[in-house]
């Protein structure tokens, strides 16, 4: 296992403990592992030529996720 320092800004910080209440899950790190897992899967799934769709029940629309970084 690897260990890392990071000097994050005070808004990422407040970012990363809402995302941190919001998942349920008990350290930064797994805010991390999740973010990560997610980008590999949103990538894997547009190389294999995938569209990703939002849909917004509210309005009835939906948007192609055409980027995610």
């Amino acid at each position: 296992m690897a260990k890392i320092n990071l000097t994050i800004s005070d808004n990422v910080m407040i970012e990363m403990e809402e995302m941190k209440r919001h998942l349920g899950v008990g350290s930064l790190v797994e805010v991390i592992w999740t973010s990560v897992s997610l980008t590999r899967w949103l990538d894997k799934e547009k190389q294999q030529g995938h569209e990703i769709i939002v849909r917004d029940n509210k309005n009835k629309e939906d948007k192609i996720l055409t980027s995610f970084r």
